[in-house]
């Protein structure tokens, strides 16, 4: 007789709750473990691995996913940070400007002046 091996513990794997709808006639929703449980029959067993390597590929696709946003709001941030630094610095150098400008144009205004004195 075929051994039949008990199905791993419902603990700590994520779990995906499949459902139909009830008018159908349909079982209550099942909690099925992320994890593919052992197989029992060898017909079965293709099918059931098939199944669970399209999740665990699913599951991988969304983590990469979710790892690209990740990297894209970084990237975002940086630049934000770099633009506000950038913006900064033109707002110091055009204020360092003004100054100037206005310093050489107050000695102008003096020079003026005391040259009509004489």
């Amino acid at each position: 007789p075929p051994a039949i091996h008990s199905a791993p513990p419902i603990t700590s794997a994520p779990l995906i709750t499949s459902a139909a709808p009830a008018s159908l006639g349909a079982p209550v929703p099942v909690e099925t473990p992320v994890s593919p449980p052992q197989a029992t029959r060898r017909g079965k067993s293709t099918t059931m691995q098939q199944t669970w390597a399209r999740l665990r590929e699913e599951q991988k696709y969304k983590s990469e996913l979710l790892e690209v946003e990740r990297i894209k709001a970084e990237n975002d941030r940086r630049r934000i940070e770099r633009e506000e630094k950038r913006d900064l610095y033109n707002f110091e150098v055009e204020t360092k400007r003004l100054k100037l400008e206005e310093d050489k144009n107050l000695l102008l205004k003096q020079i003026i002046e005391q040259n009509s004195k004489f």
